[in-house]
């Protein structure tokens, strides 16, 4: 099975900034991320500083993570999840796996839902510690 993984790393970045660390890979900008779409090199970067990686090599996604740490305002300390995903015909979770078509509108659906997941993850976090 393939890798999709999620990193939180502050609580927002400097939007000129990072596009500036990440102009030599193409990238398109939409209201609500940014999309790196090469290949089959796609990770979507979140305005509340979540990073969605699919199926990346590590030394792509260590290239990427090291270029946009300029841009955190407020970083943290950084939290990482991982989750196995399978091309299929149709959209399906089980035991944690998603099996999904090879289509860029899921993938930005299924992004959007672990972006939201990892960063609450963080709040939960953090309130733990306040308690």
């Amino acid at each position: 099975m393939k890798k999709v993984k999620a990193y939180c790393l502050g609580e927002k970045f400097n939007l000129k900034k990072l596009e500036e660390s990440i102009e030599k890979y193409s990238f398109t900008k939409f209201k609500d991320f940014l999309f790196i779409n090469q290949k089959n090199l796609k990770t979507l970067i979140f305005p509340y500083w979540v990073i969605i990686s699919w199926n990346n090599s590590y030394d792509f996604d260590k290239e990427i993570l090291d270029r946009v740490r300029n841009s955190i305002i407020n970083p943290h300390k950084s939290l990482e999840e991982s989750y196995f995903f399978e091309e299929n015909d149709k959209f399906k979770i089980i035991n944690d796996n998603f099996y999904i078509p090879n289509n860029d509108n899921i993938i930005i659906s299924i992004s959007y839902a672990l972006s939201q997941s990892i960063k609450l993850n963080y709040f939960e976090d953090e309130i733990e510690k306040e308690i």
